[in-house]
């Protein structure tokens, strides 16, 4: 049986029941990301973090598999850089794309913090 807490893989996001471990929460905030191959930044908005990963809202499809720098800048208490590879996307119909990642690491305490600076309204319940 696969170990649950091993590093991002290639394989398909699980669909059906949640399965995360952790409670993600709303932060709305600004942020930039780019595939770790490339030079090509994309602004994003943060839609929810966890300490285990982030969904992104972005006009630009990134595949599943893609590892991708996310950096928030100005909106954030303190510059901060996370790596993250991409697990799920789904096209909106507003053309946009929502897009499901998992860390590299889990973040830390104060990394976590700034993500979701903005919005603090508490745990997502979809």
């Amino acid at each position: 049986m696969p170990d649950s807490s091993s590093k991002p893989s290639n394989q398909p996001a699980v669909t059906g029941k949640d399965r995360r471990r952790s409670a993600r929460f709303t932060s709305g905030q600004s942020a930039s990301c780019r595939p770790t191959a490339s030079s090509d930044v994309t602004p994003v908005q943060i839609k929810d973090v966890s300490p285990q990963g982030l969904g992104l809202l972005s006009s630009r499809r990134f595949e599943q598999g893609s590892m991708l720098l996310v950096q928030l800048g100005e909106s954030a208490p303190h510059p901060v850089t996370a790596l993250a590879c991409v697990v799920r996307l789904e096209c909106l119909p507003d053309g946009n794309w929502l897009i499901g990642c998992k860390f590299f690491d889990d973040m830390n305490s104060e990394d976590f913090d700034s993500f979701q600076a903005k919005g603090t309204n508490g745990p997502v319940n979809d």
